[in-house]
């Protein structure tokens, strides 16, 4: 079951990070903040912010967060932190971010060349290989992440009630994430054993749609307190010291407490072509599913009805002006990697001059096999890690099978939504959340985008119990904020069967 959901989780905590940055007093080296992170009430790890300012006046704003999360009775690391280097008018020089969700980090870096007029040298590493490129800096308005916290300091003492921050963060690449903060009014709150003045507000990131947070910080803007609800799945962020904050962890569990009970079991869901479904938020609220060659829904008040159909014949047509991004090297889908490159040789050979969907299906089958250790224990791989390990679950199948449809020429990403299972994880008839690839084929003449599933056997590419929330090309950034949709249904939808054949 899917497991890359679970670091878009984690982005409005981020996102907010920056938003409200310790702040760097004049002529001091460094400020530290410890915070305790606690999920459905448990203890589950720790975030480090900070910032320093070197000799010629840069601020470099850094954040750390460390998780230990529980899938079923398997325990799973995950580690993100980011800096962001800044002149003192607010410039950006470089920033950097490290992302250990695998066995291997993924380390990446950009740097500005002329701060936001000029062009970004950007890489990536992961097994001792960088990847490098020359990119824009992002277009529009934005600040960097110390100019942002002295502008909130101020919307703060001119008594404004909504404050809109527009920022970078390593944790989303070149992207600008939107922040809105409502004030909602003064307030006490506890920190750090004491009662001190705070402010209340509620706050809404781009990078997590759909999910808001209430904020308590204090009059200088300095957060104290963060509480997020991701549907069903609460994180709270409070301030602490540093030995509370690195103190011994209590996992949340977060993938069986997801699993949703359909309103009825599905008979033989492998060979299943065909299914309607209503979908429901339990407390009421919309939401959105994606649009895929599979499936079409319609919305009637908060409730949306779902068709999914598994035979490509049937499947809609798509018309792409640009299809570059389904072709595209990225860190995750890395195709400079020599690994593999020699991997889609092998799985091709002999089937070279067949067709791309003749193509598509071989490759699909040999990563079924290819991947001999189906764990749990992988937290999302990347493509390079996954091909050297031979392990993971759905989203280390998925990622793998897009990246050598692209090696090969096909057009692919992937989809985040659930999948229906007779057994799993000591759960019966349930759906739990899943990924699985896309590629964009000619069928019938008309291209469309065809499901595949590398974690089902030779005798099934895809059956209708996929529900697709969420699409992603695996842009650097983009991915984790596609993954994003999947956050405001979790704990909280609920699946009734219509119909099935």
């Amino acid at each position: 079951m899917n497991h890359r959901f679970f670091r878009s989780l984690l982005l409005p905590a981020l996102a907010l990070c920056v938003l409200l940055a310790p702040r760097a007093l004049a002529g001091t080296t460094i400020e530290d903040r410890w915070y305790v992170v606690e999920i459905t009430g448990q203890r589950t790890g720790w975030m480090h912010a900070q910032v320093e300012r070197d000799d010629d006046g840069n601020v470099a704003t850094s954040t750390e967060l460390n998780l230990k999360i529980s899938r079923g009775a398997i325990t799973i690391p995950i580690e993100m932190a980011g800096v962001f280097v800044e002149t003192p008018e607010g410039e950006p020089v470089r920033m950097a971010s490290t992302q250990r969700l695998g066995q291997m980090p993924i380390d990446s870096s950009w740097v500005f060349t002329e701060g936001k007029r000029g062009q970004v040298r950007a890489s990536s590493s992961q097994f001792g290989a960088t990847n490098e490129q020359t990119l824009n800096p992002p277009a529009g308005q934005w600040m960097t992440p110390y100019a942002a916290t002295r502008y909130v300091e101020e919307q703060i003492e001119s008594g404004a009630k909504s404050i809109v921050t527009n920022t970078v963060d390593p944790a989303v690449g070149l992207n600008i994430v939107t922040t809105t903060a409502t004030i909602k009014g003064e307030t006490t709150i506890e920190a750090l054993g004491r009662v001190v003045p705070a402010v209340e507000w509620e706050a809404v990131t781009s990078a997590a749609p759909g999910v808001r947070s209430v904020e308590y910080v204090n009059l200088e803007g300095e957060p104290i307190r963060t509480e997020v609800n991701f549907g069903g799945i609460s994180m709270t962020i409070v301030l602490a010291d540093k030995e509370l904050a690195l103190s011994r962890l209590d996992p949340a569990e977060i993938m069986v407490s997801t699993f949703v009970r359909p309103s009825a079991p599905i008979n033989n869901p492998r060979k299943t072509w065909l299914a309607e479904y209503r979908l429901t938020l339990d407390g009421g609220g919309e939401f959105e599913v994606a649009d895929t060659g599979s499936q079409t829904w319609s919305r009637d008040g908060d409730a949306i009805t779902l068709r999914v159909c598994a035979d490509t014949g049937l499947f809609h047509e798509e018309h792409l002006d640009d299809v570059s991004p389904y072709l595209a090297s990225t860190s995750t889908a890395d195709l400079h990697d020599p690994e593999i490159v020699a991997l889609v040789v092998k799985a091709l050979r002999g089937a070279e001059n067949k067709s791309d969907a003749e193509k598509a299906e071989t490759l699909r089958r040999f990563v079924h096999s290819y991947i001999s250790e189906k764990s749990l224990a992988v937290g999302f791989a990347t493509a390079s890690e996954v091909c050297r390990t031979r392990q993971g679950d759905c989203s280390e199948h998925g990622v793998l099978l897009a990246a050598m449809l692209r090696a090969a020429g096909v057009p692919s990403r992937v989809a985040s939504g659930l999948i229906y299972a007779d057994a799993f994880a000591g759960q019966r008839q349930i759906f739990g959340y899943h990924m699985w690839s896309q590629a964009l084929l000619t069928i019938d003449g008309s291209p469309r985008w065809v499901d595949l599933d590398a974690t089902l056997d030779d005798s099934t590419p895809f059956d209708a119990t996929h529900i697709a929330i969420a699409v992603s090309d695996l842009a650097d950034g983009e991915a984790i904020n596609s993954m994003a949709a999947l956050a405001p249904v979790l704990g909280r939808l609920q699946i009734e069967v219509v119909m099935t054949e």
